[in-house]
């Protein structure tokens, strides 16, 4: 009886995926490799977008549609994480957050609505701006951070 390899399993279901759902491979990378080798933890952690220890083939669905969606969305990303890892106090916290945020882009309104519904807001993009332009001040006199 023939062994099944889960590497090999999870190898040529990658491959599929990536063959029926994008069209375009050059999307960048921004997995850390060593020698060009992603390690095992941290393609696993890739694709554990909601932190609950398990990764599933859905997860692996989930994160190769949302990067065939929008490939630009990392490329952006990948500017502001260069700077900010030079100044946050905690790097595995703000990539935990933003790797959550990039692969969960609709949790954003989870926690912006409430803002909206107690601000009275009607504009999200105007209400996330706000934000960030808040919390920016108040992290860059000192008051927050």
């Amino acid at each position: 009886m023939k062994r099944i390899s889960e590497r090999s399993i999870a190898k040529q279901f990658l491959q599929n995926l990536s063959e029926n759902y994008c069209e375009d491979n050059n999307q960048g990378n921004h997995l850390k490799t060593q020698n060009g080798i992603v390690s095992k933890d941290e393609l696993y952690d890739h694709f554990d977008s909601n932190n609950d220890g398990t990764v599933t083939p859905e997860d692996y669905t989930n994160h190769i549609e949302y990067h065939c969606k929008y490939p630009e969305s990392l490329d952006h990303y990948k500017k502001y994480q260069q700077d900010s890892h030079m100044s946050v106090p905690c790097i595995n916290s703000y990539d935990s957050c933003s790797r959550h945020l990039m692969q969960n882009p609709d949790d954003i309104d989870v926690y912006i609505k409430p803002l909206m519904d107690v601000t009275g807001s009607t504009c999200r993009e105007s209400s996330v701006k706000s934000l960030l332009d808040v919390l920016q001040s108040l992290i860059n006199c000192g008051v927050f951070g």
